[in-house]
């Protein structure tokens, strides 16, 4: 961003006087900025803020439209909701709105900044000022410097609203603009100037934005603010509650910023509350309590350390991140956001090191949190964990944002000497009651991560190389040893509406497991996503339910798609089918196939397989995160119809198929 530069006339004394006493005489001097749409500053019509600020509260808000905004119209509805209660006197809420291309309502201009207080119900615009990148550090700094210029109050909260990228990539994602985030450096440092300037004390910040309620970021912003308010997980994309909000300083103006945080939270609890709705989740952390948290992680590391980083403590501590509650993005799809829940990954840990002082740290930092739907096992924190290092983020991580010396010097220690060859297969064969199993060398077994299976059905007729890829599944047995692994193939397949779809794991709570599929929805290409949630008073132990659809994450700026949308009864949804050739090993084809509508809606069924040949495939990811698919794979053929799979489902170890060759 460009310093603003203001041109300096030179008028003489006298002149300077004469101008002065005219514009007293007239009233243009006020004791209060008046609403204007000019682009002169405000803050060059008022003194530095008072030593006491008479004001109990100034709530300011950075608002990027972006996407939201444009396609969804988030913003406004947001802005709507901020209109709903009257603010008292000493109250003052003032956003700065741009980063959209349209905006929806309220004649919010898409060509320049725009300043507005919320004042008796209604959106009064203060100020304009020209276009520029909201995705600059430089910008927000602007903004945060006329806010607690203009409005100086006992307590400030500053809220930052749009897309986020966890601590990797930080927020805001102008679309005027296409490029350039708030890392959080730029954002502690964006902060630290504004304190120390205005001298404001920041009581809360607060993120309505995606997987920004990590560690990382709180550790950036530790000394700057008192409390922070953010979400581990992907935000709906109607983001929280700020009719919430505001009624809580309209009922008590006096509010701390921990309890203001707490109505927040409660706000978008129950916004968010019904089963039904998009997974969600929101905590308020203490940023004075994070340094225990810090000294706790630390301690454990290296304890760790001390030990020796030897394949044993890898592989423990690399099972326990990936069975840990995983946020955001984890697939090829969908981008990685490689962020796991702190607390959860501590109790996994814990027979290893310090669990209990890590999870009291956690408990005192973590003030507040509310969890809707799966996400019960989300204790209000994340970090960073590359559970995909080769992820583009890992280098970032560990140049520029890695907060301590001993997780540092530990992933120097895991991902910089990994051996050349991890997992290998000693045999394959058919088991006595017509499974495929592989069974691994025994100097593999320590590597072994998690393990699954991949399935393609082959297609034409005998003689055929063509087959449809139909995904990845987890559903595969393991010997108490852990070096066999055995398929549990039932003939069926996780069908939308009766669609067979291409899918593939993406995480898992204590409650269920998630998986992602391709799909268009009205013309646009998205990712399904759904889960297979545990009952064990159920047919094979659960049931499926749809979760919603997003896009991912931005692979060029890496910020995450807000909001999983719920599929409608109305829209109109396609599944994607890929065809491959396994002989010459060459893509064949993208299809899409249209999805009957329902009056039950849309709904995941498990549906049998109509081809009579298939090609089972084991890969298993090793502890640095490296899928093996080199394994051996078995071509097997239907000894069950559909129609007999439809009419009598076949249990768990029962299996549909027989070995007809082992590759």
């Amino acid at each position: 961003m460009k310093n603003k530069k203001f041109a300096v006339v030179l008028i003489s004394v006298c002149v300077v006087a004469v101008v002065l006493a005219a514009l007293w005489l007239i009233g243009i001097f006020g004791s209060h900025a008046e609403t204007s749409s000019d682009t002169s500053s405000p803050a060059e019509q008022s003194s530095q803020p008072a030593e006491q600020p008479s004001d109990e509260r100034t709530v300011l808000v950075y608002m990027c439209g972006s996407n939201l905004e444009t396609n969804f119209g988030a913003a406004t509805k947001n802005i709507a909701e901020m209109l709903t209660a009257e603010l008292p006197d000493g109250v003052n809420l003032v956003l700065e709105t741009g980063g959209a291309r349209k905006w929806r309502n309220y004649d919010i201009s898409g060509d320049c900044l725009s300043r507005y207080i919320v004042k008796n119900g209604e959106l009064e615009l203060l100020q304009t000022v020209p276009q520029d990148n909201m995705g600059y550090k430089e910008t927000l700094s602007d903004f945060l410097e006329y806010g607690t210029t203009n409005f100086p109050a006992k307590n400030t909260a500053v809220i930052l609203w749009d897309h986020g990228g966890g601590c990797i990539n930080g927020m805001i994602s102008d679309e005027n603009y296409g490029s350039g985030s708030i890392s959080i450096e730029d954002l502690r440092l964006a902060l630290t100037a504004v304190k120390e300037q205005s001298g404001c004390h920041i009581d809360l910040l607060g993120m309505d934005a995606c997987l920004m309620g990590n560690f990382e970021t709180a550790y950036a912003v530790k000394d700057c603010c008192d409390y922070m308010v953010a979400s581990e997980e992907i935000e709906p994309t109607a983001g929280w509650d700020y009719g919430a909000l505001v009624t809580a300083l309209a009922r008590d103006k006096t509010l701390s910023g921990e309890a203001l945080g707490k109505a927040i939270c409660d706000g978008f609890g129950k916004k968010y509350g019904q089963p039904e709705q998009s997974p969600s989740t929101l905590s308020v952390i203490d940023l004075s309590k994070i340094d225990a948290v810090s000294d706790a992680l630390d301690a454990s590391i290296k304890k760790i350390s001390e030990s020796g980083v030897d394949l044993t403590s890898i592989r423990n501590i690399a099972d326990s991140a990936f069975h840990s509650v995983r946020c955001g993005a984890n697939s090829k799809r969908g981008g990685y956001s490689n962020l796991i829940d702190l607390g959860d990954f501590a109790e996994y840990y814990g027979n290893l090191t310090n669990e209990k002082e890590l999870c009291d740290a956690l408990d005192g930092c973590v003030t507040y949190v509310v969890n809707n739907n799966m996400l019960a096992d989300y204790g209000g924190i994340s970090f960073y964990y590359p559970i995909n290092y080769t992820d583009n983020g890992f280098a970032n991580y560990y140049d520029n944002i890695c907060p301590l010396a001993s997780y540092k010097d530990y992933l120097k220690q895991m991902f910089l000497n990994m051996p050349e060859t991890t997992i290998k297969a000693e045999k394959a064969e058919v088991t006595e009651n017509g499974a495929f199993s592989v069974t691994i060398t025994e100097d593999s077994l320590p590597y072994v991560l998690n393990k699954e299976y991949t399935l393609a059905e082959i297609i034409g007729g005998e003689g055929s190389t063509a087959m449809r890829i139909l995904g990845t599944d987890n559903d595969v047995e393991r010997t108490e040893d852990g070096r066999t692994f055995i398929s549990n193939f039932r003939g069926v397949w996780p069908a939308l509406n009766g669609c067979i779809m291409n899918i593939i794991p993406v995480g898992k709570t204590d409650k269920a497991n998630i998986y992602e599929a391709p799909v268009r929805v009205n013309g646009e290409d998205c990712l399904l996503r759904f889960s297979f949630v545990f009952d064990e008073t159920m047919f094979n132990n659960g049931y499926y339910q749809v979760l919603g659809v997003w896009n991912g994450i931005e692979e060029e700026i890496g910020m995450a798609d807000k909001g999983l949308k719920p599929l409608e009864p109305d829209d109109v949804v396609e599944v994607y089918s890929v065809f491959f050739d396994f002989m010459s090993e060459t893509f064949l084809s993208l299809q899409l196939v249209s999805v009957p509508k329902s009056e039950d809606g849309y709904q995941i069924t498990e549906e049998p397989l109509q081809q009579k040949t298939y090609l089972y495939s084991y890969s298993l990811k090793d502890i640095y995160g490296n899928s093996i698919d080199d394994l051996p794979s078995a071509m097997m053929e239907m000894t069950k119809t559909p129609e007999e799979l439809k009419e009598h489902p076949l249990p768990d170890g029962t299996y549909a198929a027989e070995v007809v060759s082992i590759e």
